[in-house]
């Protein structure tokens, strides 16, 4: 018998935790959630709100948080849009400036 190098059971898949996302699609038409509410007009605020409310209570959002960073960092302000992990596009261009500056701050030290 060969020996795995690997144990499957134990590899994690960088995207497991979007399974268990209160934004998915499946779990969105059980709550009878439009998923277009999380890219609603910057002017209708209580859909903004209700999107905002939604990603507070969702179980990953934290990993939704680093991987929207993660992405959009490197696409740049235009692909910014939409609700994502809780956070408004100003909110995540805060962020964005918040890390680069402590990283920089890092580097000098």
């Amino acid at each position: 018998m060969t020996a795995s190098h690997y144990a499957p059971d134990t590899l994690k898949r960088a995207d497991v935790w979007r399974e268990r996302a209160l934004c998915r699609p499946e779990a969105l038409i059980a709550e009878g959630v439009d998923g277009d509410l999380w890219f609603a007009d910057k002017g209708d605020k209580k859909a903004r709100d209700d999107a905002v409310a939604i990603c507070w209570r969702c179980p990953v959002r934290i990993e939704c948080r680093e991987d929207t960073l993660a992405r959009e960092g490197r696409s740049g302000p235009k692909f910014r849009h939409g609700i994502r992990a809780g956070l408004t596009e100003s909110q995540r261009h805060s962020e964005y400036r918040r890390r680069a500056k402590a990283a920089k701050q890092g580097q000098a030290a």
